[in-house]
């Protein structure tokens, strides 16, 4: 792919000067593919490291599919990491690379770099093979640089909160969470390679959100250059597009339609923040985990068929969010609402931070629409990867819990009821068709906190860590497919 790498020096030049050095910082770069032809047989990320980052720095290759047949494929990936001297501007490349073949529709594979500079350069080449035809199926290609590693939960078939797509329609999306302390930035500098034709006119679009509790504050102001490369004379143009507006619960999008980009075409991207309030909190906290430790905000770039919804943006810590909702913290809260007074009790009886771990479920297999209450005395099967003569199942989650304290022993009694959010919410899970896939609340184990799980066909395995048990449901209500 020469033209890609000819184009991308001309960005790194572009980038080298004026970026900042930030607090902790990830970078996503990735790519939607709907297909109805053959699979790729290779495919190319690149853009340049936007702030310092030190210690252990993770550079991560991540793949998924939608596709029916399941485990079919094998891939490698090659990274180039360009370290440019800041002194003399001479850069030296390491090369990294990885194999292996798919799990549950999934790879991902990460080395560590040490510490990398602002205005690095990074190309990461996949190589596919033995892939069935997409046949109108999902390719997801997520590449991540970051302290933290880029997480299997990360990668998934269908554009999250998107609408349908058509066949053959590619999506780029250059995205980076912050989380720090103090003033929020003033400007922030995006820069990629396109690295897939699209079909026709593409939405081009600025997008931004925070968790702040002062969620209406701020302007943004986005400034894109998209420089095209004429495959046939060689010759470049280049693009400007501009759009601002002031930030209105936690976001910002705003979006252009433009002329189709191809491989090799290059995208800068210039934002200045206005008005924000000052970031508090951890600044070791970035990622999914920032709406759960500090205060943090994303800057997301979408290019393709469809437009950046701002579903896909970071947003404002879930109503109640913020505390540990559920295990017995709530010490009055109200008992009347969506859910029964017994269901209510079984649920912070069974989700009780006294305990080891405890999962509220409501799978699919044997015991469809059935709640399922898996405690501490739990035992592994085949069929349910749990054995069901040691979980509780009901058609009500009072009665799951007796059944789980009858098979089991009893759990620890906890006072009180669930807030009305929390009502609503569980409420909402008993209302999924279970026969698309299971899902669940998870407390534990071993300290690791609330989860939000769910599987279906399209995505596999789905999870998330969460600040409290509202925050896991909310999160699945938000992820989950449609």
């Amino acid at each position: 792919m020469p033209n890609s790498r000819i184009t991308f020096f001309g960005l790194v030049a572009a980038l080298l000067v004026g970026l900042p050095t930030l607090a902790t910082t990830e970078q996503r770069v990735e790519t939607f593919i709907i297909d109805d032809g053959k699979h790729p047989t290779g495919h190319q990320e690149a853009f340049v490291v936007a702030n310092d980052i030190e210690d252990d720095v993770h550079l991560c290759f991540g793949y998924a599919n939608s596709f029916n047949k399941a485990n079919t494929g094998s891939l490698r990936g090659r990274a180039s990491l360009t370290r440019f001297d800041p002194d003399t501007g001479e850069g030296v490349v390491e090369k990294f690379g990885k194999r292996g073949k798919l799990d549950k529709n999934k790879w991902l594979r990460c080395v560590q770099t040490g510490p990398v500079r602002q205005g690095d350069m990074v190309v990461m080449d996949y190589e596919f093979s033995g892939f069935p035809r997409p046949r109108g199926g999902t390719i997801h290609i997520r590449s991540g640089l970051g302290k933290d590693r880029l997480l299997i939960s990360e990668l998934r078939g269908p554009i999250p909160n998107a609408e349908p797509a058509e066949e053959n329609e590619v999506h780029h999306r250059n995205r980076a969470i912050v989380a720090e302390n103090g003033k929020h930035r003033k400007d922030w500098q995006q820069g990629w390679v396109i690295s897939q034709d699209s079909v026709d006119m593409v939405q081009f679009c600025f997008g931004y959100g925070n968790n702040f509790n002062k969620g209406s504050q701020g302007s943004v102001e986005g400034i894109a250059e998209i420089t095209r490369l004429d495959p046939d004379t060689g010759e470049t143009s280049t693009e400007r597009i501009r759009k601002k507006g002031n930030v209105k619960k936690n976001k910002f999008v705003k979006c252009a339609e433009t002329d189709p980009v191809r491989l090799g075409d290059s995208v800068v991207v210039d934002y200045a923040f206005t008005g924000f309030p000052r970031l508090r909190g951890n600044a070791k906290v970035a990622g999914a985990a920032a709406a759960a430790g500090g205060d943090a905000f994303e800057i997301a770039t979408g290019i393709g068929a469809a437009e950046l919804g701002k579903a896909e943006l970071l947003g404002p810590a879930p109503a109640g969010g913020g505390g540990d909702g559920g295990g017995g913290d709530n010490p009055d809260p109200p008992t009347s609402g969506a859910l029964s007074a017994a269901d209510q009790a079984a649920v912070r009886k069974l989700l009780n931070k006294a305990l080891p771990t405890a999962q509220l479920w409501r799978p699919k297999g044997r015991i469809l629409g059935k709640w399922t209450a898996i405690g501490p005395k739990f035992q592994l099967g085949n069929v349910l990867n749990v054995n069901p003569a040691t979980v509780g199942q009901g058609n009500t989650i009072a009665e799951a819990v007796a059944d789980y304290e009858k098979k089991r022993g009893p759990l620890p009694s906890v006072s009180g009821g669930l807030t009305a959010a929390e009502q609503e919410c569980i409420a909402w899970l008993g209302t999924i068709n279970p026969s698309q896939g299971s899902t669940a609340i998870r407390w534990g184990p071993g300290g690791s906190g609330w989860h939000g799980e769910f599987f279906r066909p399209s995505t596999g395995p789905i999870g998330q860590r969460a600040s409290s048990m509202l925050a896991a449901c909310q999160w699945i209500r938000a992820n989950l497919p449609s």
